[in-house]
């Protein structure tokens, strides 16, 4: 789990890459999340959750099944760079560890990952 209140910046985001150093796939998985893409709580934070199985949550991180590798972040155009805290958490103890954190439903993930695609196929065409 990732928590960090972002600065005042022009664009931030976060980003899984795996043991060799490669991006997750983020077309098709929700591998990375940006200032546009996160759901903040009212104080400003985001809190973010890793891992390889859907906790339900909308700032979601999918390993895509590796367990070795490393997230950069970049804070665009910022004063500050805050360090985000971090914490395992086993997924059946989330619950606790996400009061106040919106879930979603299956249908609302559907529609996020579609929404996903449509903007890297927009950004990277065939």
């Amino acid at each position: 789990m990732i928590r960090v209140t972002p600065p005042d910046c022009a664009y931030w985001n976060l980003e899984l890459g795996n043991y060799w150093m490669n991006l997750v796939d983020y077309r098709y998985r929700l591998s990375s999340i940006n200032s546009e893409q996160a759901e903040f709580q009212s104080d400003g934070s985001v809190v973010i959750v890793v891992s390889g199985r859907d906790p339900g949550v909308l700032n979601w991180l999918d390993t895509a099944g590796h367990t070795v590798g490393f997230i950069p972040n970049r804070w665009v155009e910022s004063r500050e760079s805050p360090t985000p805290q971090t914490r395992v958490v086993k997924l059946d103890q989330l619950g606790e560890e996400l009061a106040g954190v919106r879930r979603i439903e299956a249908s609302e993930r559907i529609q996020q990952l579609r929404r996903r695609k449509i903007g890297v196929d927009r950004r990277f065409p065939a």
